[in-house]
């Protein structure tokens, strides 16, 4: 019985030396496993930032022959004023809509629409014409809204998406006329007033960078140049000969008029802070161990 007992003890010494032994021995680390984000999927999002415009147009009349009862035909010329580039610049707040492919060598693929609020505007006087436009006459420029679409190149470091993008865009231009009253020989010229709006396409080229906050959000910034094309404006009639006659009644004299065309063109840069939610279909990816 003693020995048996003293067996048991010694058993029970060697387990528990046996079990101190394996607590002391180093524990293999779990893996770290590396998280590969991916920028595939769709967005939405909004923006905000400052838009610089430059307005440059001309005036342009037409001549032609003025026949005036009582007092003939007279014949005037066309005439023709470059006027002063407008330069301005404008908040901006709006929104964008994408979506992004990425590859296996983290080149980033995509396309991406936007549009912004924005009132670019300005007014430039004009100088003395040939024949009928007189320095004085004043004309307005105004552009409210512009947007794109744009292809998007770039590439992917982890949470850093750097691209560039080009595409096309348009805005609202509108261009009104003052042209003044004036007196020429003791003859009173009346003055006229007006506006015409087209819309207008050019190219848009910039390059921009973002970074993924979380699997949904992701934040950035853009700056890019536009170039619209050439336009003719509408301006209304100006008055381009005007005499005394007693073959017409009334005080005042007659005037005949001629058509009066703005020519204008515009370009825009802009820096925009872009915030995006992301629908994440394509990571980030946890890279297997």
């Amino acid at each position: 019985m003693k020995k048996i007992l003293i067996g048991t003890v010694a058993l029970s010494a060697i387990g528990l030396a046996n079990i101190a032994s394996a607590a002391d021995m180093p524990l293999k680390a779990p893996p770290i496993i590396p998280v590969v984000y991916n920028w595939t999927g769709c967005y939405f999002g909004g923006n905000i930032g400052w838009k610089w415009g430059r307005f440059h147009e001309s005036v342009d009349t037409a001549g032609g022959n003025a026949v005036i009862p009582g007092l003939g035909t007279t014949a005037f010329a066309a005439d023709h004023v470059d006027l002063d580039g407008v330069r301005t610049g404008s908040g901006a707040i709006g929104g964008q809509v994408g979506c992004r492919w990425e590859n296996p060598q983290h080149w980033v693929f995509g396309f991406e629409g936007d549009f912004d609020a924005m009132d670019l505007h300005g007014r430039v006087v004009g100088r003395d014409g040939t024949s009928v436009l007189v320095r004085g006459d004043n004309f307005g420029n105004r552009a409210r809204w512009e947007s794109s679409g744009r292809v998007i190149v770039g590439r992917s470091f982890n949470q850093w998406l750097f691209y560039a993008t080009g595409g096309i865009a348009f805005t609202r231009v509108t261009m009104d006329a003052n042209f003044i009253p004036v007196t020429v020989n003791q003859i009173p010229f009346p003055g006229s007033a007006a506006s015409d709006s087209k819309t207008l396409a050019g190219g848009t080229i910039g390059a921009g960078v973002a970074y993924m906050l979380s699997k949904s959000w992701e934040l950035g910034a853009e700056f890019r140049y536009t170039a619209y094309q050439k336009a003719d404006f509408n301006l209304g009639n100006v008055a381009a000969v005007c005499g005394f006659t007693t073959a017409v009644p009334g005080p005042g004299p007659v005037c005949v008029n001629t058509g009066a065309t703005g020519r204008k063109d515009l370009q825009t840069a802009e820096i925009l802070l872009k915030l995006n939610y992301r629908f994440d279909w394509g990571g980030p990816v946890v890279a297997k161990y």
